[in-house]
């Protein structure tokens, strides 16, 4: 909100592993952005990877500046003023340059969250409003097959798999870059 002039910028609160403090964070709020992400310099300062019970590392997303890489985690929880999310995963950025290397600003709150919410955008006020949704209490799990897809041709007819991550079903059926999907449940994967 605006108190004298002056923007008030309230943080999240990170409740990580083994610490009953919440740690602030000031995070972004991306509605396409798949997953919430945390900055590589806030979650190398705050040694996230090493809290989180069980990581995988490897291609998180695709933006403006190419492929992003990251380590995929979990908190032990998130708050955003008086809603608390229980055991999010999180994706803790390696990037060593753009938006998710900032010093600036922790992260960015994603899709995976505010999917979960009424969300209502205030921009007088400069608030987002979040009620929790149908869905709000619902577990949070990561992709359960451990590949990344890219597309290609004129009219992305072709799916092709871009990464794989290690120990995933995906890698386990010894699927790898480059394998080309034709066909998914008997239908040309042209006409998903």
């Amino acid at each position: 909100g605006l108190e004298g002039g002056q923007q008030v910028r309230e943080q999240a609160g990170l409740l990580l592993h083994g610490q009953a403090a919440p740690v602030p964070a000031l995070l972004m709020v991306d509605t396409g952005l798949r997953v919430t992400t945390l900055n590589r310099p806030f979650a190398e300062r705050h040694g996230l990877a090493a809290q989180s019970p069980r990581t995988a590392t490897g291609v998180t997303g695709f933006g403006i500046g190419g492929v992003s890489r990251g380590v995929i985690g979990r908190l032990r929880g998130l708050r955003l003023g008086e809603l608390t999310i229980d055991n999010p995963v999180v994706a803790l950025s390696l990037d060593a340059k753009g938006a998710l290397a900032s010093e600036d600003f922790a992260g960015i709150l994603g899709a995976d969250v505010l999917s979960r919410c009424r969300v209502g955008l205030d921009y007088e006020g400069a608030r987002l409003i979040l009620e929790p949704g149908a869905a709000f209490a619902a577990p949070y799990e990561f992709d359960m097959s451990g590949i990344r897809f890219v597309m290609h041709g004129e009219r992305f007819e072709r799916l092709e798999v871009f990464f794989v991550f290690a120990e995933s079903p995906a890698a386990e059926a010894g699927i790898v870059p480059g394998d080309r999907v034709t066909a998914i449940d008997g239908r040309p994967a042209a006409s998903f």
